[in-house]
């Protein structure tokens, strides 16, 4: 089961089991994107990824780049900032299990008009 969902900017942090970080374009132009993740405080994850446009040949209309792709699989307090390249100010969210399933998966996605914004995705037997 996967359930998604838009989050909002917060500074709380439970702990969490993070499956993946991954950036997902829906839009047309290439973007380049910076992930960092932080654990517990600490840096897990530093990436600067670019993602192709979607076209109509892209599989499912849409192009994926992984940053994370599994843990420990030990719960920890998960924030992860990201921004595209050519900016300055980073968004911050932290990553949370809304259906208190076994583990949790971030989406990074740049929407079909160019914007930025982070999903939570919750998973089960991970």
């Amino acid at each position: 089961m996967l359930g998604a969902g838009c989050s909002a900017q917060t500074a709380d942090t439970e702990p969490v089991v993070l499956d993946s970080v991954a950036v997902r374009n829906l839009d047309s132009q290439q973007h380049t994107v910076e992930v960092d993740v932080r654990r517990d405080g600490d840096p897990f994850v530093a990436e600067t990824v670019s993602v192709a446009g979607r076209t109509d040949e892209t599989p499912g209309r849409e192009t994926v780049a992984a940053v994370v792709d599994g843990t420990d699989g030990e719960p920890a307090a998960y924030t992860l900032r990201t921004r595209f390249a050519d900016e300055q100010e980073w968004m911050t969210t932290s990553v949370t299990n809304r259906l208190d399933t076994d583990c949790t998966s971030a989406e990074v996605r740049i929407t079909e008009s160019g914007a930025l914004g982070t999903w939570m995705g919750s998973i089960t037997d991970c």
